[in-house]
């Protein structure tokens, strides 16, 4: 009996150690478990503060996306811009080598113009020049024909005298010669005239040989 109870004793110690034992791993395991709690917490909030940091990072990132998106749109609109600007900056060129070329073209016509402008003015001053002695020689002509004029006038009164005076005087030739021819009629008929009329006839005679002198057609001597 005794016997029996130091075994069924010594079985109740070894469940006893093993029930402390127990107890101790459950005490253990507990202290674990609530570090494994705590750390699990503290994982939690950790994963919690990175969940809410992923969240603020993928809204970071979705914003730096758009904003990326908004670059590249934007860089593909200057790079557009670029494009049609360095056209444009090409055709400018281009228009400005014509424009270029077209000025020289035009300068080089200018100075031809000028040479020519200034032989014209050169022409021209001598044409004035030259038209300054026209009007003088006109102006001299103008009154060396006046006074020919007046001359002319001078000496068409004085040639319508003379004319008066040789008609005259030829009718006085032809009377004197009609009388001349009486005369010569009477004389020979045998009729002898006074010395009066001699006279009258020597006076007539020497009018006519003035007149005829006068007209140069007889000789001084």
């Amino acid at each position: 009996m005794d016997e029996n109870m130091k075994l069924i004793m010594a079985e109740f110690a070894k469940l006893n150690n093993r029930l402390t034992g127990i107890e101790d791993q459950i005490t253990n395991l507990g202290e674990r478990m609530t570090s494994l709690e705590e750390r699990t917490t503290s994982l939690e909030e950790r994963m919690t503060n990175l969940e809410e940091r992923m969240t603020s990072l993928e809204e970071r990132m979705t914003s730096v996306e758009e904003r990326m998106t908004n670059l590249e749109e934007r860089m593909t609109n200057l790079e557009e811009r670029m494009t049609s600007v360095e056209e444009r900056m090409t055709n400018l060129e281009e228009r400005m080598t014509s424009v270029e070329e077209r000025m020289t073209s035009v300068e080089e016509r200018m100075t031809s113009v000028e040479e020519r402008m200034t032989s014209v003015e050169e022409r021209m001053t001598s044409v004035e020049e030259r038209m300054t002695s026209v009007e003088e020689r006109t102006t001299s002509l103008e009154e060396r024909t006046a006074n020919i004029e007046e001359e002319l006038i001078q000496v068409n009164s004085r040639l319508g005298m003379l004319e008066l005076k040789a008609d005259k005087s030829q009718d006085n030739y032809e009377k004197l010669e009609a009388y001349l021819l009486t005369i010569a009629s009477d004389v020979k008929n045998g009729f002898y005239k006074s010395k009066h009329q001699f006279r009258l006839l020597e006076d007539q005679g020497n009018s006519i040989i003035k007149v005829l002198e006068y007209r140069e057609l007889i000789p001084l001597n």
